[in-house]
């Protein structure tokens, strides 16, 4: 009579594993915008890469760069930053960028007070009007950066400016939902990373918050 097979013993050494959690990984289409100069290269450059040029370089239609953000143990973030050309010349193409943006860093700075000016009245109106709102989706996060906070002895406006200008904006496009002032220097490492890792972790959360109804 045949012997019935005998079934392997596999030994685990080193005691018991905890079997690793799952990941979840976001990805977040983000832009930012504002007039050419007020710093959203060097910005990105300094969350990126760390690093800082000192020397001004034009953005060419739009700049695309990638970083992970760990919101948790079970959380990643991959941020798809969309650095958006500020000059007037290239705004005929900027239209095409905006497409299904989910968060935006609207950047101006502190020494100019037109371009704070032009968040309100050029950017974010040519901004809603190439990206509507998507039912299945949360709404607009956008988180206004105050840039160049070292230069404050050319600080030419004031925190009530500032503050106008957002509920303009809150009136102008209540479909959005507006975070800031922050006020940020890419030159000294102030707060750049507090604006991405805010705005990331602010969607997330607004996004599980849809999906869950």
């Amino acid at each position: 009579m045949a012997q019935p097979k005998k079934k392997p013993i596999f030994i685990k050494k080193g005691g018991s594993q905890r079997s690793r959690p799952a990941i979840k990984r976001w990805n977040i289409k983000t832009l930012l915008i504002g007039d050419g100069g007020v710093g959203k290269t060097s910005l990105v450059e300094r969350f990126v890469s760390a690093s800082f040029d000192v020397d001004y370089k034009i953005t060419i239609g739009v700049n695309v760069m990638n970083k992970m953000v760990v919101l948790s143990e079970t959380e990643n973030v991959n941020l798809v930053i969309n650095d958006v050309a500020g000059q007037p010349r290239f705004e005929s193409m900027r239209s095409t960028f905006y497409l299904g943006a989910q968060a935006v860093l609207a950047v101006f700075d502190l020494t100019r007070k037109q371009s704070l000016d032009n968040l309100v009245y050029v950017w974010l109106p040519e901004l809603m009007s190439s990206n509507p709102p998507k039912p299945n989706f949360p709404q607009m996060q956008i988180l206004l950066i105050a840039n160049k906070s070292d230069l404050e002895d050319l600080r030419s406006i004031s925190d009530e400016e500032i503050l106008e200008a957002i509920e303009e904006m809150k009136k102008k496009f209540p479909q959005s939902i507006f975070m800031g002032p922050l006020e940020t220097s890419a030159k000294d490492n102030i707060a750049v990373d507090e604006a991405f890792v805010d705005i990331a972790r602010q969607y997330v959360m607004r996004l599980k918050e849809k999906m869950s109804k």
